[in-house]
């Protein structure tokens, strides 16, 4: 991305290599000790997205990261787990609700856009508001 040519983003004075978009999850905001080994590997991800963003902004590329919440997909569905535990996953959205994964898409075409010319090394959160209280 570095070695391409910088694309002149119309009506503005500054070029645009890439964006980047990284995917972690709202783990990768909060800090659940049953769960270290995959705390950890998404507090990475959110690591590495600011490292990175910080490292490239000057050439141009924009990094940035999207931290899913609970998001209702067949995998997840499929997964084995009971339905307490999916409507417990609804109840901690202050919007009671799973993440449809249009909105995670939606969130990665935000930040990959003109709209979003000025952010990187963010971590957005996609979570329904579970981020206000993640308990589990």
């Amino acid at each position: 991305m570095v070695k391409q040519e910088p694309l002149v983003i119309p009506g503005l004075k500054r070029v645009s290599r890439a964006s980047i978009v990284n995917t972690a999850s709202m783990a990768g905001l909060s800090a659940i000790g049953h769960l270290a080994p995959y705390i950890s590997s998404k507090h990475g991800v959110v690591s590495m997205t600011r490292v990175d963003a910080r490292q490239f902004a000057k050439e141009g590329i924009r990094i940035n990261c999207v931290c899913p919440g609970f998001v209702d997909t067949p995998m997840f569905r499929g997964s084995g787990l009971s339905e307490e535990y999916i409507a417990a996953a609804e109840d901690q959205s202050p919007m009671k609700l799973l993440i449809d994964p249009a909105d995670v898409a939606d969130a990665v075409i935000f930040l990959s856009g003109r709209s979003a010319s000025v952010i990187t090394g963010i971590s957005l959160p996609v979570d329904g508001g579970a981020l206000l209280y993640h308990i589990i």
